[in-house]
This record gives structure tokens, sequence and C-alpha cells, in this order.
């Protein structure tokens, strides 16, 4: 089985090659601020006729054809033009210009596509803190790739000649593209899309799971085993001190550069202007030390749980070949001032996202379902026993009088669901296969019947009333 995976490794790159890093995040970052100009100038002059047209189109029953985009390719050809203009963007490797230019494609294309969903491409900006590049590996003659593993510690990569970097034995397959990164904090980092063909399948263990989410424990399986959110200890007492010094730190700079002050001394005659210079927070050096500490001590907290959540899903997905979650909707829920902070500390989504991938990847069955009633509703004798508050913990089913722990019950409802999505989908899967002659009518109905029958079990036998 070939899949794609992700490997992040720290950079040490000396002063000539920091010089050029960064030089590469300049030149990556003006080729998008122009074409994003040019794209800006013809969305804006074209818009209103576009419209028009596109009413007409729909009208019509045409093709919709976009004249104001320009696409990737044709940004590609005058991309050749732009370096010969201005030949520092030679100090770069070629495949990044490129790949900026097909991001910027991709960010149009969505926008263009799904306005509601996806805002229009922005400008890029220096004085972003974070700033990365992609480039794309080519085939060299002798067979390797432009990019390439060297000894343990170190990588080549285009423009920067031999790298140091942390453990590169992790790198197991061919590389297809690299980003170099320079986070928050000032580190440097390069990230692999890796191919890896030759990837085993973990054995089948005949085992299903259910599970809740929560905030006391971050999963309640529906066997009743609890896992514990993520704790950082004293990680995140350090993270809050130093983001608390540096918002201080931005509160006392602020003031020179509050603009109704600023109007107020103008109209007054006694501003400043040697006093007012600096006009930015970037010109205080004290003040970017403290926000690069911040970063730091943000990012080993987000280290931190990260490994927590890997270790969990691998464990997990090592021991259960089907596992149900509940499609819970984090950004509404982020909207209760409340419980944001708890929520945004259990990473839930970050959770659903690697548990997703890793079934894929070992070929595990992965199914969200809607979290709606999971937990009113008693998975003995399926009735709606109705809303209870968050502090109700445990609670008794007025029918059939049995005791329910409310996650584990919620859990148990979960698993019952996601089964009973699974199988419908598969019935409607094999009726399209039915039509398109796939496979005989015996085995058709067979399966059929077998696919019914064990639906009718889940909404009679276990009186699931949903």
């Amino acid at each position: 089985m070939t899949i794609l995976s992700g490997v992040k490794l720290k950079l040490y790159p000396n002063t000539a090659q920091k010089q050029t890093i960064e030089q590469t995040f300049g030149n990556s970052r003006f080729v998008w601020n122009q074409f994003c100009s040019m794209q800006e100038n013809r969305y804006n002059a074209m818009i209103d006729d576009y419209k028009q047209y596109k009413k007409q189109a729909k009208e019509n029953g045409q093709k919709i054809i976009n004249p104001i985009y320009i696409g990737d390719y044709d940004m590609q050809k005058l991309l050749t033009e732009l370096k010969k203009e201005n030949s520092w963007l030679h100090f770069s490797d070629a495949t990044v210009l490129q790949k900026t230019l097909s991001n910027l494609d991709k960010a149009y294309k969505n926008f263009f596509k799904k306005p509601d969903q996806f805002e229009k491409p922005k400008f890029k900006s220096r004085k972003q803190r974070s700033q990365s590049f992609t480039g794309r590996t080519n085939k060299l003659k002798s067979g390797e790739t432009s990019v390439y593993v060297t000894g343990p510690r170190y990588i080549y990569v285009p423009k920067l000649g031999f790298v140091k970097t942390s453990k590169t034995t992790r790198i197991n397959g061919q590389i297809k593209e690299y980003t170099v990164i320079r986070e928050s904090s000032g580190n440097y980092y390069i990230s692999f899309q890796i191919e890896e063909p030759n990837h085993e399948l973990l054995v089948k263990t005949k085992q299903l799971m259910g599970g809740d989410l929560g905030l006391t424990n971050l999963l309640t399986l529906s066997n009743g085993l609890k896992f514990p959110r993520f704790s950082p200890g004293q990680a995140l007492t350090f993270s809050l001190k130093a983001q608390s010094k540096a918002s201080k730190s931005m509160n006392r700079n602020s003031k020179i550069l509050n603009t109704k002050e600023l109007i107020y001394l103008i109209e007054k005659g006694i501003f400043d202007e040697d006093k007012y210079k600096a006009s930015n927070l970037f010109d205080f050096k004290n003040h970017e030390k403290r926000m690069q500490k911040s970063a730091k001590a943000q990012r080993k907290v987000a280290n931190k749980r990260h490994d927590y959540l890997h270790k969990l899903t691998t464990k997990l997905v090592k021991a259960y070949d089907v596992i149900v979650l509940e499609d819970l909707k984090v950004k509404n829920m982020l909207k209760n001032h409340k419980l944001a902070k708890a929520i945004s500390n259990a990473s839930w989504a970050t959770f659903v996202r690697f548990l997703r991938y890793k079934c894929e990847w070992y070929g595990k069955l992965f199914i969200l379902v809607p979290p709606h009633y999971t937990s009113r509703i008693c998975h003995q004798c399926g009735r709606d026993s109705g809303k209870k508050p968050l502090d109700i913990r445990e609670w008794t089913c007025p029918h059939c009088h049995e005791t329910h722990d409310r996650d584990i019950n919620a859990a148990i409802n979960i698993l019952y669901r996601g089964l009973k999505t699974y199988l419908q989908s598969q019935l409607l899967l094999l009726n399209e296969q039915m039509k398109n002659g796939y496979f005989s009518t015996i085995f058709f109905q067979v399966a059929s019947q077998w696919l019914t029958q064990t639906i009718t079990y889940f909404n009679q036998a276990l009186n699931i009333a949903w």
C-alpha cells in the first residue's frame, strides 16, 4: 500500500544558509504579492461585467468561463518574464517560486468556487513572525532527487547545500515536496511530504469502539475505558506568564501608536516627531524578545500536546478495527466563552484529524456521526429521557430504571449510530453496483438481505429509535 506521509525536522542552518533562507522567504513573498496585485486589479475592473455574464450564462444553460482569473499555466509563463526583470529571483530555487504561484492559483479557485467558505487571497507581509516557502523535488540524471538525505543528521536542499537537521532516520521513502519554516520563536524547521510505497497494514483485532469526546476526560469508550485530557502542568503556567509579559509590553508600547492620541497632539500643536518616531512595535527590541520567549513557551506546550495525542491515537488504531466518534462543530462551540479555553486545550479537532489519517494508513474503518441526543437516549430501551445539565454525570432512565454513566452511555449510542449509518451506506452502494452489473442477482439478494436484517437488528432488537 502506497501512502503520503509528513515528517518535520528541526533545522540548524549556519549564518550563510540563514541569509539564503531569509532571501527565499522574501522572493516567494514578492512573487505572491506581484501576481496577487495583478489578479486583484483584474478582479476590481471586471467583476461587474462578470456577474452579468454569469447570470446570462446560467439562464441560457451555457458553460461559465471565468475571464477575470489568470490560471496557473499563464502565471508560470509570466514568472519567466518577471525573473528576467528581477535577476535576484534566481538566487532562490525555481520550484519554490513555481509552487508559490500554484498555491495562489488554488486559493483563487477556491474563492471563485466557494466565496462563502473561502476568502479572497491577501497580500503577505515581511512583518509576520512566521514565514515559510515550499519547493518540489526533481529527479536528477543520476537517479536521485534534488532533495536527499546525505547522513544521519544532514540533508541536501537546493540553494542551501548540506544542512544540519535533527534525526533523518524518520525519512523512509521518496521525498515529493519540502517546506522550510521559520516559526515565531525564531527556530527553523523543514517538513517533507514523503511517498511510502511499501506501507504495512496493522493486524485485524475484530474489535469495535464508540467514543464520546469530553472535557473532564478527553475520550470515553463504549467498553467503559476513559482517557484523561492533556495536562501541560508547569509548561502551561510558564507559557501564560510569558504571554502576560508580552501583552503588557505591547500595551505599554501601543500608547505611542494610538491614533486618537496623535490627532489630539497634532491639533494642540505639541506633537514631537522625534519622540513618536518609533511607530511600529517591531522597532522595540525588548518587545520582540518577549514575543519570542512567549512563542517558545507556547511551542513547548503544543509539542507536549501533540505527543500525547499521537501516542493515544496510535494506541487506539492498533487496538480497534472500527472507530466511531461524534462529529463535533468545534468552531461553533468556541463561541461559548466560558468553555472556550477548556475546549481549545482539549484539541478535539486535532485528535479527530490524527485518528482519521491513521485509520486510512493502517486499513481501519473510521466513522463520524452526528452527536445529537446521544447523552439523552438510554441505550437499553432507546427512549429519550430529556435534556440534562453538564454537572449530571450519572442518571437513571425513568422508563427501564437502568443507571447510566453519562459518557459511557453516549459512547454506546455513538457506536450503534455509526454502525447503522455505515451499513445503510453499504446497502446503497450495493444497489448502485447492482444497477451497473457488477454483481449477480443471487449475490445481490443474499447480501442485501443480510444488510437489511442487520439494520433491523439495530432498530428493533436494540430499540434504537433514531
